[in-house]
């Protein structure tokens, strides 16, 4: 599925990457949710870009979720207007 994602910082969550990704909200996804994906979206943009990228969804056994793009797939940068209008056309789905 093609997700529009968000880089944010991390502070107060364990990880090895202080740069996170999460879905942005009014896609059906919960912004809580995670992103696994390319080290190299993550720190070659500042942190607050928004991008489009195919990940699917991954139920682990702890219960929880997360969202998984192979660091291999393609991704791309989206400005503002193209982040709002990706997610008017996904409300019309």
């Amino acid at each position: 599925m093609l997700v529009l994602v968000e880089t944010f910082y991390a502070d107060s969550e364990k990880s090895s990457s202080p740069i996170r990704v999460r879905p942005v909200a009014e896609q059906g996804l919960s912004p809580q949710m995670r992103v696994e994906c390319s080290k190299r979206m993550r720190y070659s943009f500042p942190v607050g870009q928004k991008f489009l990228l195919e990940a699917k969804i991954v139920h682990h056994e702890s219960g929880s979720s997360f969202l998984y793009s192979n660091y291999r797939d393609k991704w791309y940068p989206v400005a503002e207007s193209e982040a709002q209008e990706f997610l008017r056309e996904a409300g019309n789905r």
